[in-house]
């Protein structure tokens, strides 16, 4: 986690501002795109060197987190929340349910 918040603090420049509604169209095509990529990667590299996948199914989920965090490191203000503020904020736990 603190290397997530590392990554997103130097990466931000403040003049990027977003609202989820636009995140959610950018976080799906670059998910689809990443996946679509090492899917390609796969289906090539099948009867050429090898015959088993070169990329299992956690190394493609592991792939979608990372184009996801791509897309939600690029802003800095998301609803109208600065996110460097956010990413610092101390976390509360909620309260189990009674």
């Amino acid at each position: 986690m603190k290397g997530t918040v590392l990554l997103i603090l130097r990466k931000r420049n403040g003049s990027h501002k977003a609202t989820r509604d636009d995140l959610a169209w950018e976080i799906q095509e670059e998910v689809e795109a990443q996946v679509e990529a090492l899917a390609g990667l796969n289906q090539s590299s099948k009867g050429l060197y090898r015959d088993e996948n070169v990329f299992e199914d956690a190394d493609i989920q592991m792939a979608g987190y990372a184009a996801a965090l791509r897309v939600l490191t690029r802003y800095s203000v998301i609803d109208g929340r600065d996110m460097a503020v956010e990413a610092i904020r101390p976390r509360v736990k909620a309260k189990p349910p009674l």
